[in-house]
């Protein structure tokens, strides 16, 4: 049987999605980072959620999702999402 490795996360990523309470997720095989990303956004656009991790992941979404320039894994989108 195969095993899967886990995707890789920066130390940003990994910080805010354990404060957002995904840490769990973040050895998942089976949960890509776009789909964590689009979980956490939804969880703090329906929960109306607030917070300096809040406005980071929401920086960083707009920033990738409207620009598209900036890529994960990288020191300049890990500046966005750090809180």
């Amino acid at each position: 049987m195969l095993a899967f490795k886990p995707y890789d996360y920066s130390e940003a990523e990994v910080k805010l999605f354990t404060k957002l309470g995904y840490s769990n997720m973040l050895q998942e095989t089976s949960v890509t980072p776009p789909v964590l990303y689009r979980m956490a956004v939804e969880q703090a656009f329906l929960g109306c959620l607030i917070g300096p991790e809040i406005e980071a992941l929401r920086i960083g979404a707009i920033n990738v999702l409207w620009t598209g320039k900036i890529k994960r894994m990288t020191p300049e989108f890990d500046a966005l999402i750090t809180f």
